[in-house]
């Protein structure tokens, strides 16, 4: 009775710790985990792990220590265990259960935090391609997706027509609806194949693969349905129209130069009288389509 009654107070120190270390290694895992902060366009924002997770983790680390102790006291008063070397492979055996437990649930802890960053990573790089108001994309998501371009392709940039006149007579956020309307109608006027982007204030590019003369079809019909369309806002009806450069890629020219040749398309079109197309030819001369 008395080596029974020493090897359950040896084991029982022994389990505690064992079991007081990993739950020590446990918390300062969380610990790391619950401080990590990444950036939003909202600021600096901390990642919580899946609250749930944690504290099914402490029970389950917590009911395996109690479970090792009372095994142990329990197979003592049973005499199940005859000496200390018996006691010491149960011990064994019970802790590096609790040590494979508290493993997997910091691996998966730490797995399940490694899936909400790289969701937060991928949310943030697309909220920052993507203009807030229209959704279509900005410069940056633009130049992302065009800028390595190797086929032949056609630029077109468009600007909103005495947009400044809509603001200054009907207010901002009537202008903002002109954009978000306008917007749609270019977006809807080309297949799913074509890049859309705000450049930013009343300012729009789209870079497309189709043949010149069919990607100038479609510019037309982006032009007239602005033309003909009506911006309803509030009690107020606006008319807008829209003057559209357009450029196709010469020989190996890079996407900055061929952006530059249909803007410049696009002033041609503004100074010839608004409300048409201008197309820039390879040799860099404009010519009036509509």
């Amino acid at each position: 009775m008395r080596h029974s009654t020493a090897w359950v107070i040896f084991m029982s120190i022994f389990i505690a710790d064992r079991v007081s270390g990993q739950l020590s290694r446990f918390l300062s895992e969380l610990v790391a985990i619950t401080t990590f902060t990444v950036a939003t366009p909202d600021g600096w924002r901390r990642l919580d792990p899946v609250q749930s997770s944690f504290r099914l983790a402490c029970l389950i680390a917590s009911i395996a220590a109690v479970i090792c102790v009372v095994a142990i006291l329990t197979m003592a008063q049973l005499d199940l265990v005859s000496d200390l070397s018996n006691g010491l492979t149960i011990g064994l055996v019970l802790s590096t259960t609790i040590s494979f437990t508290v493993g997997f649930l910091i691996c998966w802890l730490n797995a399940r935090q490694m899936q909400l960053l790289i969701q937060s990573h991928e949310r943030f790089a697309q909220l920052s391609q993507t203009d807030a108001l229209t959704g279509l994309h900005n410069r940056l998501g633009l130049y992302s997706n065009c800028v390595h371009l190797s086929t032949p392709y056609c630029v077109a940039f468009i600007d909103i027509d005495h947009f400044k006149s809509v603001n200054d007579r009907y207010g901002h956020l009537a202008g903002d609806m002109v954009i978000s309307s306008v917007a749609k109608t270019i977006r809807e006027g080309f297949d799913e194949a074509a890049h859309v982007a705000r450049m930013g204030g009343e300012e729009f590019v789209v870079v497309h693969t189709l043949a010149p003369d069919r990607f100038l079809e479609q510019c037309e019909g982006v032009r007239e349905n602005i033309a003909t369309t009506t911006v309803h806002f509030q009690d107020l009806q606006i008319s807008t129209t829209i003057s559209i450069g357009v450029a196709l890629r010469g020989n190996r020219e890079i996407f900055e130069k061929v952006m530059h040749n249909a803007d410049m398309a696009l002033y041609e079109a503004k100074r010839s009288g608004r409300n048409r197309i201008c197309s820039s030819g390879a040799k860099g001369g404009r010519q009036i389509i509509a």
